[in-house]
């Protein structure tokens, strides 16, 4: 990822001053929240911006020693009170497929930002899982 840090700066310092600015992550099977965390997003921004990201957990056997293994089982919430959080796109399945969940609220701030003020379009398809 570091390797990407300058190639992705000089990249988004060419076309600071482009109208558009298009992010295609088609095909994107998942990786590291920490890229578009540290290489991209705090380049384009120039303030900081809170986001939280909702973790769904099922609790079968295999799970629940997982979890407790691992002590994630903290702060879990029953899946019902989800529907508080105002989430328009939660699909309906959410409710019935998963029996817990957790909020994680978390801020990027810019550093370095190249003053980018266009729109961003990020392109994605059934095949990204990526956050």
């Amino acid at each position: 990822m570091e390797m990407d840090s300058s190639e992705i700066r000089d990249f988004l310092i060419e076309v600071k001053d482009y109208k558009t600015l298009v992010l295609d992550i088609r095909g994107n099977g998942g990786g590291n929240s920490n890229y578009w965390r540290v290489h991209i997003a705090p380049l384009l921004i120039n303030k900081p911006i809170e986001y939280n990201t909702y973790l769904l957990y099922t609790r079968g056997n295999y799970a629940e020693t997982f979890m407790q293994a691992r002590q994630i089982t903290r702060g879990q919430q029953p899946i019902t009170n989800i529907k508080d959080e105002q989430l328009p796109c939660l699909p309906s399945e959410a409710l019935k497929m998963f029996k817990t969940y957790t909020k994680q609220t978390d801020v990027v701030t810019p550093q370095e930002s190249v003053g980018f003020r266009g729109k961003i379009y990020l392109l994605v398809d059934s095949s990204v899982y990526s956050t």
